[in-house]
């Protein structure tokens, strides 16, 4: 559905001599990516409200696009799934953040999460090949990213727990999808 609906705009805008035709696809995807996007961010305030955690919320979208757009990991193979994963991930999340758990769960989780993405990201989509040079900055910025989450959420335990156990169970979430990409790109190829 939302496909269909995106390519529909892109073919408005050609046949509007808005856009080339060659540029049909690329707007389709532009499209796809922004209105996917913002179900995913409605979703994560709906949740929120739900959870009574809108801030850890809005911190697990924030990290969860942020970090992942440079891990990679597992896609779903539709949109239906995608945003039930999505839904799963964030229920998980937010119903982490009212469980006691310690410094010391913490820092294993972000540990589990360091090593992960270390050792793998960024997991390359068999439909979108990555050339060298992306390959190694992914990988970079990944590793920062994952360090600095990490360091964030250890830092803030004791002042904000709330917020450094979303950030532990977000960056462990993560962690999952990465092992998931891997083990369903071995699978394909």
């Amino acid at each position: 559905m939302i496909h269909e609906t995106c390519k529909m705009i892109a073919n408005f805008l050609y046949h509007n001599d808005i856009i080339r035709e060659d540029e049909i696809a690329v707007y389709t995807y532009g499209y796809e990516t922004f209105i996917s996007g913002l179900i995913d961010f409605s979703f994560a305030l709906l949740f929120g409200f739900l959870f009574h955690r809108m801030i850890c919320a809005i911190i697990f979208f924030i990290m969860f696009v942020s970090v992942r757009m440079h891990t990679g990991g597992y896609h779903a193979d539709s949109y239906t799934k995608c945003k039930m994963l999505f839904s799963l991930m964030i229920s998980f999340v937010l119903g982490t953040t009212y469980m006691n758990l310690s410094v010391y769960c913490v820092i294993l989780m972000m540990i589990i999460f360091l090593l992960i993405v270390w050792k793998y990201a960024p997991i390359e989509n068999p439909n979108k090949p990555l050339t060298i040079e992306d390959k190694e900055r992914y990988c970079f910025i990944s590793q920062i990213f994952s360090a600095s989450w990490s360091l964030i959420a250890i830092i803030i335990y004791f002042s904000m727990p709330c917020i450094s156990v979303t950030i532990a169970s977000t960056a462990f979430v993560i962690a999952l999808l990465v092992i998931a990409g891997v083990s369903k790109n071995d699978k394909i190829y």
